[in-house]
């Protein structure tokens, strides 16, 4: 029952993130056009980079530690958060220097640095690894709706733009901050702030810094690459871009969600406990997720132009051909987040992990800078893809070289794909 309430619950918050830019996606690139998204969007990827930096990773290493030692909740809680604590003054106090200069429009830029309050009292790692998934779930979906009902019936027109970027944020800000304290209580955790507890945050951000790096590595081809879009180029490229990358985002979600939140924490108990085991779960589950990946990218390609159509309307039509090749990225990002994530992260080579993505970021920002001002968003779309590609065949080569071996023909047989499919459908 446990295992279907959970199953049920990642549904429920997939039809969420689902549904929320469908519906939203539409009005917003209606009403505000190329330009004014791009504006919006630019402001959105800088933040971005914030909530990366406060997250830090911990979704992975916490998960993990609290996986594997659940009697020690609120020392890992405390630790975690004193740790987010440093990140979060330190963003603040770039953001206000960022947010001082002359040629930012800060009214929309601190609309948009608001997230970083979300990722900074954001629980889902702690309630992810205790199994909680439905409380996780009903949390995402009320501020989603929230939010839904606002951006619905109250941005009319183009000077909404700065209203917008607090509409979508506030709630989904409120909302973590009610569940932070909410848990706190139903948990039983007691933050213990120490001059012992303050030095374990510090050395927590050192032992989590590989982890941290290789999100940092990953935004060089995405966020970053974004940033640099919108200094090159023109706000119109960056809205065509990031309108794109939205549509592949609701994808990567739709995909990868159930995989983070069941998935990860079952693996990762399963190769502390017994590796051979975890190794062989994946391998039987591997095939159908590569099925899976598939048929989404040919939904991609074969309906790009309908999904641009009904979603951003017809300034947008030159998201088009931008869609069809971040829909070859969408497959490298996914099978890599996949064996990353699930295997080599759970293998314990952070270190390793990091330095394929550290190598793939930095060319890739190299050609960003070469080639964006002439390409623009066509070429930033190359770039983001090609980076994928080559990460993917990297962590490949990796996991071979280790004597792991995850491609296993019989897995691939119609009849082993039914018996996972029914097997994952039963438990």
């Amino acid at each position: 029952m446990k295992n279907i309430k959970s199953l049920l619950s990642v549904f429920a918050m997939q039809a969420g993130n689902y549904l929320f830019p469908i519906v939203t996606i539409p009005i917003v690139s209606r009403v505000f056009g190329p330009s004014l998204i791009g504006d919006l969007n630019y402001y959105v990827y800088i933040v971005t980079f914030f909530c990366l930096v406060i997250e830090y990773g911990f979704g992975y290493s916490a998960v993990r530690e609290l996986t594997r030692n659940p009697d020690c909740k609120s020392d890992i809680f405390t630790r975690t958060l004193i740790s987010k604590s440093f990140l979060l003054v330190f963003s603040t106090l770039v953001a206000i220097f960022i947010a001082s200069r002359s040629d930012v429009d800060s009214s929309l830029f601190i609309g948009c640095y608001v997230l970083v309050l979300n990722s900074y009292f954001n629980i889902t790692w702690f309630l992810q690894s205790t199994g909680k998934v439905f409380l996780i779930s009903i949390l995402s979906i009320i501020s989603k709706v929230v939010s839904l009902f606002l951006v619905v019936f109250t941005v009319k027109d183009k000077s909404d733009l700065v209203y917008y970027s607090y509409v979508v944020n506030v709630p989904i800000v409120l909302i973590s901050i009610f569940s932070f304290l909410y848990f706190l209580f139903v948990f039983r955790i007691r933050i213990d702030i120490s001059s012992k507890s303050i030095k374990e945050g510090f050395l927590n951000l050192v032992h989590s810094f590989w982890l941290f790096a290789s999100k940092i590595a990953a935004t060089l081809y995405t966020t970053v690459g974004v940033v640099i879009l919108g200094y090159l180029s023109t706000s119109y490229d960056v809205g065509l871009y990031t309108s794109a990358q939205k549509i592949i985002g609701v994808f990567i979600s739709l995909m990868s969600m159930p995989l983070s939140l069941i998935l990860f924490p079952v693996l990762s108990k399963r190769i502390s406990s017994d590796l051979n085991e975890g190794i062989g779960l994946f391998k039987r589950i591997f095939p159908l997720l590569i099925m899976l990946c598939l048929a989404s990218f040919l939904f991609i390609m074969f309906f790009s132009d309908k999904i641009v159509s009904l979603l951003l309307g017809e300034q947008f039509k030159e998201c088009i051909p931008l869609l069809n090749i971040l829909s070859v990225g969408f497959v490298f990002l996914f099978l890599g987040i996949v064996i990353g994530g699930q295997v080599i992260l759970n293998l314990g080579y952070d270190r390793q992990f990091v330095i394929m993505q550290v190598f793939v970021g930095v060319v890739s920002l190299i050609f960003s800078f070469l080639f964006l001002k002439q390409y623009g968003a066509k070429g930033l779309a190359v770039i983001w893809s090609s980076s994928e590609g080559v990460v993917l065949i990297m962590q490949f080569i990796f996991i071979y070289k280790k004597g792991v071996f995850l491609l296993d023909i019989n897995n691939f047989k119609p009849g082993s794909i039914l018996k996972t499919t029914m097997e994952i459908i039963k438990k």
